[in-house]
């Protein structure tokens, strides 16, 4: 399943780990950086994944990117992730 141009979005924009939105070239429209990690999101949500398991799974991609877990980060991306798979 490819990535949800608005799940690429959102994490784009208010997940973004690693700090790519405040590069002047970055278009959080067309970078595709995080385009594995929305592709698995898409496809979770897809599947009616619940808000641990969406969380657990951005949990793991920073520890996996050797980024510090801000738990705060993950609950209000993972609140933008499953209001946007709900439309």
């Amino acid at each position: 399943m490819p990535a949800s141009a608005s799940v690429l979005r959102i994490l784009n924009t208010a997940w973004d780990p690693v700090g790519l939105s405040g590069l002047e070239s970055f278009d959080p429209d067309t970078d595709l950086e995080y385009a594995g990690y929305a592709q698995e999101l898409t496809s979770m949500l897809a599947r009616g994944a619940d808000p641990i398991r969406i969380r657990k799974y951005l949990e793991w991609a920073e520890e996996y990117m050797g980024i510090d877990v801000s738990q705060q980060r993950i609950a209000r991306v993972t609140d933008m992730l499953l209001s946007e798979g709900s439309r």
